[in-house]
């Protein structure tokens, strides 16, 4: 069975690799093979996504209580 990836998800974890395992945007870049301007809007949108899925998690935590 294929498991089903969403791009949400996907954004915040590459949000969290860089966060981890990254010190500049030019490595970072480098790594993934973007242009550092490419990167750092990516890596925008990555952070929002990240944020939102905080919250989320931070919601069920509270339903749950």
């Amino acid at each position: 069975m294929k498991k089903t990836i969403y791009l949400r998800d996907y954004l915040a974890d590459v949000y969290l690799d860089w966060v981890n395992n990254f010190l500049t945007i030019e490595r970072f870049s480098e790594y993934y093979g973007l242009e550092e301007d490419d990167a750092r809007k990516l890596l925008e949108i990555a952070k929002k996504s990240h944020e939102q899925r905080v919250e989320f998690y931070k919601f069920l935590e509270e339903e749950i209580e």
